[in-house]
């Protein structure tokens, strides 16, 4: 009795630490914990389960645990307001210090139902704390420790006996009914389906990310003005900005190369601006869109895009190509006077917005019988320049001294550029000038994008053709099993816009791209890397981005699916089809009443379902009924083969390995072997032989 006590002890703690265990995991699975204090919860659950409640229940030690948790009330106030600066970062620290002083003052039964509510409130700040499908691994070990303490403590009649000091009263109370598989898992499974459900019919708000982006770093992230002139290394970020997949299967298209963000027209000498703030918002349509370019959406052939924006610090969205059209889940649009798109305020969440865009380019041939008539807002607002060295406006001439329309002077100034720069992400110094666009072209000759960029805009407008700086991403690494391509926050880039009448704004990108690719480590993801971004993908797109717009496509295509399955239906009781399945109900018929059964060797050993004799048993007794000796029903195997000893003396061997093998079957689990099967055959015709 004193073992079983103890063992039931044993599974209650046991079952109590796996669900503190799995609360545990999804807050340190978030990220939001520290690794120091990550590292002291991981170390203090093992060591508590080891402390003896006869320590817990000392004066002395309690005391030390109390005025601990009275320190932690000002720390409290610390942590919000100086260290994590975050009101639910620093109740995270408060459940996980609750969490540990519970697990070292186990003493009463409300420290270990405390410790069951603060496992499920540490699983509320995990939700809110992060969208990763990383979650999902916590959250579903958590679902099955609930249940397996839910249904151990409800089989106890007294589940935390062990923790009343005299107990030895209640040993025949903590007996616990050992846990059926229904527990174990169909609930488990239940409590699954029944949230698939509630997931699918109540469509959650965005996502609960904090904010903040790469500000105050030099990183190789997106920016909404160009400085030149500064010093360092430009770090290589791996951090995923956005997952752009292209038509609704996804497919790899080699003209989407950039992502447009933010249009820059005003250059100053040391960087790029926009001139005009001025933004207007756009309206949406009765279906959720809005129509960027009332002339484009009416072009076929325009790709559509599907783009999950991670959180950043900026307003602008990213298209690729000419955008028609958008709709995403936001109520305010605006549009600036060069193009860009953007929010009403910094996107901190995550956001998924579909765009159709035109990624058609125009034929060499087109944009060199474009001419120079150039519109005067045009001209005004894209051929201004500061003071520059001559220099630079000889070096423009001499490029093109034998180039006659504007687009082969862009070729030219974009070729040179390439051939005759070098790449870099070390910041070159401003050098012997103080223009630092000088120090690019005619002293470093090294520099990143926004340097190349700079470089051809301003040759240029000395040249009175119109050209702009736009700042965005390179497309990124093609994912070939999710069809999507993955930009990260190193694939930020600059390149230029040309203006030809007729037609508009054309990309143009004098970065040489091979050695751009190299030191940025632009690389193919692996097919481990792709299975895994692609999982990720899809827990973003079903779980995180899913809204108000989903639930109704999804209840559409569920109506749809369900009445196409009601005609298929209907259409099953015609009298063409009714008269088939008669004809083959017949011949199955016929087939299974006529010939013998032998030749289904598959009914031989019908008996051995569970609860029935086996096959070899039952043709025993029927051959001993015929010699006059039934078995009566009190009557077990084994006593039924002691009185058939007596009445059939020479068949003992045949009713000996009869009865033993029965025993082996039908409780022993055991499978006969071949060779065992045909001595009972040779046993049984015997027996029947001699009747």
């Amino acid at each position: 009795m004193k073992a079983s006590f103890s063992h039931h002890k044993g599974r209650v703690i046991l079952l109590s630490y796996l669900l503190i265990s799995a609360s545990t995991l999804s807050l340190i699975l978030t990220g939001a914990i520290s690794p120091i204090i990550s590292f002291l919860v991981i170390l203090a659950i093992p060591v508590s389960f080891f402390f003896s409640e006869e320590l817990m229940r000392n004066k002395l030690y309690a005391g030390a645990w109390n005025i601990a948790a009275l320190l932690y009330i000002f720390f409290f106030i610390v942590d919000t307001g100086m260290i994590s600066r975050s009101l639910i970062i620093s109740v995270t620290h408060l459940l996980l210090f609750i969490s540990v002083f519970k697990l070292f003052n186990r003493v009463e039964e409300q420290d270990y139902r405390q410790l069951y509510l603060v496992s499920f409130l540490s699983m509320l700040a995990a939700a809110s704390l992060t969208a990763e499908m990383s979650f999902l691994i916590g959250f579903i070990l958590f679902i099955f420790s609930w249940v397996a303490v839910h249904t151990y403590l409800n089989s106890c009649g007294e589940p935390f006996s062990f923790l009343v000091p005299d107990a030895a009263f209640l040993a025949e109370t903590v007996k616990a009914k050992p846990p059926s598989r229904f527990n174990f898992l169909v609930i488990p499974g239940l409590l699954l389906l029944f949230t698939g459900v509630f997931f699918i019919i109540i469509p959650r708000m965005e996502a609960g990310y904090g904010g903040g982006g790469m500000r105050g770093r030099m990183v190789s992230g997106f920016s909404e003005e160009v400085f030149l002139g500064e010093q360092g290394k430009i770090s290589s970020s791996p951090r995923v900005v956005m997952r752009v997949r292209l038509g609704k299967k996804g497919y790899d298209d080699r003209r989407f190369i950039h992502l447009k963000g933010i249009v820059l027209d005003y250059y100053d000498g040391a960087g790029w601006r926009r001139s005009d703030i001025r933004e207007y918002r756009l309206r949406e349509d009765s279906s959720g869109w809005f129509t960027i370019s009332p002339r484009l959406a009416r072009k076929r052939g325009l790709v559509r895009e599907e783009i999950y924006l991670e959180p950043v610090s900026s307003r602008v969205l990213f298209c690729g190509g000419r955008v028609a059209r958008l709709r995403g889940p936001f109520r305010y649009l605006f549009i600036d006077l060069a193009g860009s798109l953007l929010l009403l305020s910094p996107h901190y969440h995550r956001k998924n917005y579909t765009v159709y865009a035109d990624l058609s380019l125009p034929s060499p041939e087109r944009l060199r019988r474009a001419g120079e008539a150039y519109p005067a807002s045009i001209s005004y607002k894209y051929l201004e320049l500061p003071l520059l060295s001559p220099e630079i406006g000889a070096l423009a001439e001499r490029i093109t001294k034998d180039k006659p329309t504007p687009y082969d002077k862009a070729v030219a100034i974009e070729d040179y550029l390439r051939k005759n720069y070098t790449y870099t992400t070390e910041l070159p110094p401003v050098g012997t000038s103080f223009d630092p666009l000088y120090t690019f072209l005619f002293e470093t000759k090294k520099g990143h994008c926004e340097y190349f960029a700079t470089a051809m805009a301003v040759m240029l407008r000395s040249l009175g053709v119109p050209a702009r700086v736009v700042n965005g991403y390179l497309r990124g690494e093609y994912n070939p099993i999710g069809r999507y391509y993955l930009v990260r926050a190193r694939d930020a880039h600059s390149w230029v816009e040309v203006y030809f009448p007729g037609y508009g704004w054309v990309e143009f990108d004098p970065t040489p791209i091979a050695e751009y690719d190299r030191l940025m480590r632009l690389r193919s993801l692996s097919f481990l890397g792709s299975l895994i971004d692609s999982a990720k993908l899809a827990w973003d797109k079903r779980v995180i981005f899913y809204n108000l717009n989903d639930q109704v496509r999804y209840l559409a295509v569920a109506k749809e699916k369900l009445a196409s399955f009601s005609l298929k239906v209907k259409s099953l009781f015609s009298p063409s089809f009714i008269l088939k399945f008669l004809f083959v109900s017949l011949l199955l018929f016929m087939l299974f009443f006529f010939l013998p059964f032998r030749f289904f060797p598959f009914f031989r050993k019908k008996g051995e379902e569970k609860g029935s004799p086996p096959w070899f048993y039952q043709h025993f007794l029927k051959i001993v009924r015929g010699k006059g000796l039934v078995r009566e029903p009190h009557l077990t195997p084994s006593e039924f083969a002691h009185l058939l000893r007596a009445e059939l003396p020479k068949d003992q061997p045949a009713i000996d390995l009869v009865t033993e093998c029965y025993y082996l079957v039908r409780y022993g689990g055991v499978k006969l072997s071949r060779k065992r099967e045909e001595e009972i055959k040779e046993a049984l015709s015997a027996l029947r032989r001699k009747e």
